[in-house]
């Protein structure tokens, strides 16, 4: 049943991530269809637990939402939707995973654009695909990578 779940979530993110890099837009429809994992995942088990799904959709979007806040046009609204979708789907261990392989993905493309002089500082790129990208790693190897991390890190 949870690999139902994985691969409709999947599948909702892929569409989002095409979308947000053809159109620089993330429709709320997307968004809501994101959500019927989450809803179905969660009656059905408790792994991850409500507070950690609570945690997870709070965590990343409102990280997303305070730097818009602090420098308008960071972010768009969609991309702060998608984080919180996707953290009440994966959890807060998981989403934090996502958000740290979406931020390295999209800077390695951000550098990669800079290298390649087809962009400057100020060229705005869509994030929801990196955003997208980074819940498929989370939904698929989340729990291993944060485990990954923890252990072999200097704590």
């Amino acid at each position: 049943m949870k690999t139902a779940f994985v691969l409709l979530f999947l599948c909702n993110l892929a569409g989002i991530a095409v979308c947000d890099a053809r159109k620089k837009e993330i429709p709320d429809r997307y968004v809501l269809c994101l959500c019927l994992p989450t809803v179905f995942a969660a009656a059905v088990s408790h792994d991850p637990s409500i507070a950690s799904r609570l945690l997870g959709g709070l965590c990343v979007s409102g990280l997303l939402l305070l730097i818009t806040l602090a420098v308008p046009g960071a972010f768009g609204g969609g991309d702060v939707k998608l984080a919180a979708a996707g953290g009440l789907y994966l959890g807060l261990k998981q989403v934090l995973v996502s958000a740290v392989v979406a931020f390295f993905l999209g800077g390695l493309y951000s550098v990669g654009l800079l290298a390649a002089k087809k962009g400057g500082r100020k060229t705005s790129i869509a994030f929801g695909p990196f955003l997208c990208a980074g819940m498929a790693a989370g939904a698929l190897w989340g729990n291993r990578l944060a485990d990954w991390y923890i252990h072999s890190s200097f704590f």
